[in-house]
């Protein structure tokens, strides 16, 4: 039995407990036509911990990269019963890292850099391994369960502009893939700026995040029930990620207030599906400050990353 199939079984049997960015389903579509696997770390049958990870191979060259569409990877520790204490959790925590370091050591890559889940709060392990490490940061709402609280911790600012634009508008849930993949294509042409994720990429992560009722398409209309915008967002019981959207460029009225008015009633909308809301992409000025507004919360997660080989940045540079 490979390692992915042992996976896929550690998947199915650990259920929601490993994050939504880490399960099988999600690498195995996020890395569809690419080479995936994944770092097992063992006591004796059990696994206890596991690293997916993406596997790309250039000019002779072997990387690991962070797959399209995916926040985060880094390692999943699956803690024993008997690990109650902080200290027994992080003495776990660290042999179980060992372990997985020596797996992506016998990969002998040339460049590594993933993002490691907020839940990953201690990278020691890696940076004694010889792994550096850069803070990052999302913005998050931990609780979305109370409206009301939620709407008072919005700018005030923002928040006027957001009453002004709710009695023109309301919130769809779509399953709709193709028009979400031809409003992206419009959105970006319209800015004459190229989609880094590709329409197959976009019809793939949607349509398998809606069949395993993780995902939700929910776009913003106005009276005429003409499209302003729409969001994807995915989700697991722990959090749902804004993970992509697209406005209409057609209609001239359709400014960022509409904007403002999807992302509030999208947060109001999973309210019902999970506990925390994520806005992703927040270490853009422009987007950041948008996401604070929203009384978002910042949440710092690790990018590891290391370089054996020099040659590598010139690769990189490169498209991958």
């Amino acid at each position: 039995m490979t390692n992915k199939e042992r996976y896929k079984i550690f998947c199915e049997t650990e259920g929601s407990r490993i994050p939504l960015f880490l399960q099988y389903w999600w690498m195995e579509t996020v890395c569809h036509g690419k080479e995936w696997d994944v770092a097992l770390a063992f006591d004796g049958n059990h696994i206890v911990a596991a690293l997916p990870y993406l596997l790309r191979r250039r000019a002779g060259l072997r990387y690991v990269l962070q797959p399209q569409l995916t926040p985060y990877n880094g390692p999943y520790y699956a803690y024993p019963a008997t690990a109650t204490t902080a200290l027994q959790r992080r003495t776990f925590e660290r042999e179980a890292a060992r372990s997985l370091l020596v797996r992506l050591g016998e990969l002998r890559l040339d460049y590594f850099q993933q993002n490691f889940s907020p839940l990953v709060t201690d990278w020691l392990p890696f940076h004694w391994d010889g792994y550096s490490q850069t803070t990052r940061y999302t913005y998050r709402l931990p609780d979305i369960g109370d409206p009301d609280a939620l709407f008072a911790g919005i700018k005030s600012g923002r928040r006027r502009r957001i009453r002004r634009q709710l009695p023109q508008v309301h919130l769809v849930e779509e399953t709709d893939v193709e028009a979400f993949v031809q409003l992206r294509r419009r959105y970006w042409q319209s800015r004459n700026r190229r989609d880094v994720v590709g329409d197959d990429m976009v019809r793939r992560v949607c349509h398998a995040a809606l069949q395993r009722g993780q995902g939700k398409l929910l776009s913003l209309r106005d009276s005429e029930e003409r499209t302003l915008g729409t969001k994807f967002l995915v989700y697991d019981d722990r959090c749902a990620y804004a993970l992509m959207s697209a406005k209409e460029p057609a209609i001239k009225h359709n400014s960022l207030n509409a904007m403002d008015a999807l992302t509030w009633l999208a947060i109001q909308h999973m309210s019902a599906y999970t506990k925390a809301y994520d806005f992703e992409g927040s270490m853009d000025y422009s987007i950041g400050h948008v996401n604070s507004d929203f009384g978002g919360e910042l949440v710092p997660f690790f990018s590891i990353e290391r370089c054996r080989n020099p040659l590598f940045r010139l690769v990189l540079s490169f498209k991958h």
